[in-house]
């Protein structure tokens, strides 16, 4: 995923915990 802010990063942990597949 990109890092273009913490706003990504915790929404990538957030989906991640919900198992959600992340196409970005």
């Amino acid at each position: 995923a990109q890092s273009e802010g913490l706003t990504l990063v915790s929404n990538e942990a957030l989906f991640d915990h919900y198992g959600v597949s992340r196409s970005w």
